[in-house]
């Protein structure tokens, strides 16, 4: 076994390392268009899902597409959505402002026909002071059908 000042000196080197190379990289993990998604309601019906959830905004984010995803034996195909709040205009997503928000939508897809649901979105957030942006995509929410 090394003396345990060799062993000092490796550990702070390697965390000095470490840090070194982390610092640059920790805007992009800290990039999160929302937070605090919570669903109040995920009501199946025969002709549909109507889905009601709360979520925080971030104000350093901007929406580019909202979609909903029907996954039917591992295959995905897109389905359209009714804004039950009459926020989008002519397909494009409404982007709201930072803070507590909520999603009211209407699915409209035979729930037999698929296995579960997917919401997803895409944003553009601003990472760092100098402005750098990049394209965030998450999955919202995950429904099974019933």
């Amino acid at each position: 076994m090394k003396p345990l000042g060799t062993r000092a000196l490796a550990f702070l080197l390697g965390m000095f390392v470490s840090i070194v190379f982390m610092v640059p990289l920790l805007p992009t993990w800290t990039a999160n268009p929302y937070t605090k998604v919570e669903i109040q309601s995920a009501t199946w019906t025969p002709t549909g899902l109507k889905l009601h959830a709360s979520f925080i905004k971030n104000g350093q984010c901007k929406i580019l597409s909202f979609s909903v995803i029907g996954f039917a034996n591992s295959v995905p195909r897109y389905i359209s959505y009714d804004d039950l709040d009459d926020l989008n205009e002519a397909g494009v997503p409404y982007d709201r402002e930072e803070g507590a928000q909520g999603l009211n939508i209407f699915i409209p897809v035979d729930p037999n026909s698929i296995d579960y649901l997917e919401t997803r979105t895409r944003h553009t957030c601003i990472v760092d002071e100098d402005g750098r942006t990049e394209t965030i995509t998450k999955v919202f929410s995950r429904h099974e059908a019933p």
